[in-house]
């Protein structure tokens, strides 16, 4: 009888911390759709930000976006990650870019001024930013929670012209582990859920 209470007890507790893997992900984007995007022929895409990844990893996932877009946009010159990173600094505007950054992330306002300076410069009609964000990560507890990676993606379009933001789309992701024994899922598998989302809302410009 104690033989039999103790597996009940033991099968109670493998029951207990084995379960589903879960996982979700969730799209909201927007178009300004005053903006004359038919004035758009080039638009320059630079590598995601805050991306705690393999160069590889990253690689690919600008690589994917370059495909979408590209199959969206077919009339519409797209200047490379790695070539547009070179020109900035060549042009000697990178310092000037990354002020751009920083004040629109904690403003939400594009400066229009620098806009126009990189697309002169770099004869661009638009500007292509991906950032992931809010990452966070636990590791599965044996007898409590189980593991959990949950991030944010977001990218923007920039019209270099008008100055505005031209699209944006914000992705949030989760994944969760089958058990309680395991660690938290890798960033890049949350990354790729996130960045399919992002795939299905790009836009289509010039038309």
């Amino acid at each position: 009888m104690k033989t039999t209470k103790f597996v009940l007890f033991v099968m109670l507790m493998i029951l207990t911390m084995l379960g589903c893997a879960t996982q979700s992900a969730s799209i909201n984007s927007y178009v300004d759709t005053s903006i004359r995007t038919e004035d758009i022929e080039t638009i320059a895409f630079l590598p995601i930000r805050g991306a705690r990844l393999l160069t590889t990893q990253t690689r690919a996932i600008n690589n994917m976006l370059i495909t979408g877009f590209a199959s969206q946009n077919p009339h519409i010159e797209i200047i490379t990650p790695d070539k547009t990173t070179t020109m900035l600094g060549e042009a000697d505007l990178a310092g000037k870019y990354s002020e751009f950054l920083e004040s629109y992330f904690l403003s939400g306002v594009p400066n229009i001024a620098i806009l126009r300076e990189i697309g002169d410069s770099l004869d661009i009609d638009a500007i292509l930013q991906g950032e992931i964000l809010d990452i966070f990560q636990r590791d599965g507890v044996y007898g409590g929670a189980k593991g959990l990676t949950t991030l944010t993606i977001s990218y923007s379009i920039w019209s270099t012209s008008e100055g505005n933001l031209v699209w944006e789309a914000t992705s949030q992701a989760s994944k969760g582990t089958m058990t309680t024994m395991e660690s938290a899922p890798a960033i890049y598998d949350v990354v790729l859920m996130a960045h399919e989302k992002i795939l299905g809302s790009l836009p289509k410009l010039g038309e």
